[in-house]
This record gives structure tokens, C-alpha cells and sequence, in this order.
């Protein structure tokens, strides 16, 4: 069985509306459904993504993702963005969606999609950020978004200036955990210094002023495997994040959970 993470980095800075021109602009999506989502709902995702694929490809997006995967048929979901990692927004359609409609080997719907249409630039001043998922080890080639039950997680960050760094979960259900700051953090956060680079979940590598790192190791119930998005935030100010509900001991705090980190199994959603 396999886990996968997508890696949304993003700084924590305000977008607004430019006066740019509206753009025509055009993308495409294969979209690959669960069992349990029939044609209308696996055409309505397939056309959100190929609209966000349009403005990623016209715009660029604000979040980084390192995806490295050794199966290749992943690389579809591997690359999903959403609506608010892009640096433009969607206006209109001037053309009706082109979809085609076929069946996975597992009798799942696949859903192929083309969409035109005009969009605009959103203004974004973001801080630029390094940040890497690791797999089972600190070096650069232990870089990887595909783990198997058992391996352990560690992330390595660098920021250009100091600031604030929060990673959390977002498992299939929905539902976020908080990974970082650590349980034990003295002041539930983590303030790092401008161009240092930092080993998260490591206790060879552990910086003190952090608390006693929380060691992950990925799990899954689900022998088909999952997909979970990994999110780390970046600020140059303080910000406020829900308090956690403590959970079981195995299992990192929610918004959040901490230990032990079981991928899918997740009772209180962050709102």
C-alpha cells in the first residue's frame, strides 16, 4: 500500500485584484474518480481543475510542490492544484467544456476535460520559501511524496527572512492535524531566522527553542493506499491557528494530532 502527500508551501501574505488586463486563457484536466463519485460530480471536478490548470499555466501558482513518484500513473492527482494556490481568478467561460467520459481498469469514471476562457491576474507579494518532504532519512535524495506504512517523514525548510512556519495534514476525509508546532512546543510556535535551514520531526537535527520533536511514521488502513495534501505555512508576522483537541497519544493533535501518524484516520475537521 502506498501514502502520497502533495506539498502546498505557501506565505500567509494578502492577494488582491490587479488592473491587469483580462486574459483569454485555456487548460485541460484528466480527472480519475473514486468509486463512490458518478458522472456529474467527476465532470464538475474535472472542469474546476482544468480552469486552475488554465490560470496556473497563464498566471503561476503560489505554492510549490515537489511531487516524486515512481508511478507514473499518479501524476495526474499528483498535480492538483485548487483555486486558491493560483496568482489569477476565473472570469467567464467563452466556450462550452469539452469532456470525454471513459472507464479506469477498476470500472472508475475517468473524466478527460478542455475548458476556454478569460481570467485576470491576481497581484501577490509573497515570500519565496524552500521547503522539501523527506523519506526515511535528512539528505536531499531522500526527497519523496510516496511513502509505504512504516516509513518515517521529515521536512526541511529554509526561509529568506525570519518568520513563522506551521505544517499541517489534510487527510481524504477532510480533516487537518497539526504537525508542526510540536506538542510539546514551550509557546505553541515556531519562529525560524532568515536563509537557516531547518529539519523538522528530526531529534538528531532538534532545535530546542522548538520543544521536543514529534518522530512521524506514515500509516494507512486503506491497502488501495491514499492521498494526503501537506500543508506549510509561512509568515513573516505571528498568526493564529485553532487550538488543538488532543487525540490519542499515536496520533497527532487536531486542529489537529502528534506520534504515531495514521494518514487517514481522522475525527475533527479545522474549520
Amino acid at each position: 500500500m502506498k501514502l502520497h502527500l502533495l506539498l502546498a508551501a505557501t506565505a500567509l501574505l494578502a492577494l488582491s485584484a490587479s488592473a491587469s488586463d483580462v486574459k483569454n486563457v485555456s487548460g485541460e484536466s484528466i480527472y480519475y474518480g473514486e468509486r463512490s463519485q458518478g458522472p456529474d460530480e467527476c465532470k464538475r471536478l474535472a472542469l474546476q481543475q482544468a480552469r486552475v490548470n488554465a490560470l496556473a499555466k497563464e498566471f503561476g501558482t503560489m505554492v510549490s510542490h515537489t511531487v516524486l513518484t515512481a508511478d507514473t500513473q499518479d501524476t495526474d492527482n499528483a498535480l492538483l492544484l485548487n483555486e486558491t494556490e493560483v496568482k489569477g481568478e476565473w472570469i467567464i467561460d467563452t466556450a462550452e467544456p469539452e469532456y470525454k467520459l471513459s472507464l479506469a481498469d477498476d470500472g472508475t469514471i475517468v473524466v478527460a476535460c478542455k475548458v476556454k476562457g478569460q481570467a485576470r491576474a491576481l497581484s501577490n507579494s509573497a515570500t519565496e520559501f524552500v521547503a522539501k518532504v523527506l523519506r526515511n532519512g535528512t539528505d536531499d535524495r531522500d526527497a519523496a511524496t510516496s511513502f509505504r506504512s512504516g516509513d518515517q517523514m521529515y521536512v526541511r525548510f529554509r526561509a529568506p527572512m525570519d518568520g513563522y512556519v506551521a505544517i499541517f495534514l489534510n487527510d481524504p476525509a477532510g480533516t487537518f492535524y497539526t504537525l508542526l508546532p510540536y506538542a510539546t512546543s514551550p509557546n505553541g510556535e515556531v519562529k525560524v531566522k532568515g536563509s537557516k535551514e531547518y529539519t523538522f520531526f528530526s531529534r538528531s537535527e532538534a532545535n530546542a527553542a522548538f520543544g521536543e520533536p514529534d518522530e512521524l511514521i506514515l500509516s494507512t488502513d486503506d491497502d488501495l493506499g491514499e492521498w494526503n495534501r501537506l500543508y506549510i505555512l509561512f509568515s513573516p508576522r505571528p498568526f493564529s491557528r485553532p487550538a488543538d483537541v488532543k487525540t490519542d497519544a499515536l496520533i497527532p493533535p487536531k486542529p489537529g494530532i502528534r506520534g504515531v501518524l495514521p494518514m487517514a484516520h481522522a475525527r475533527s475537521p479545522l474549520r
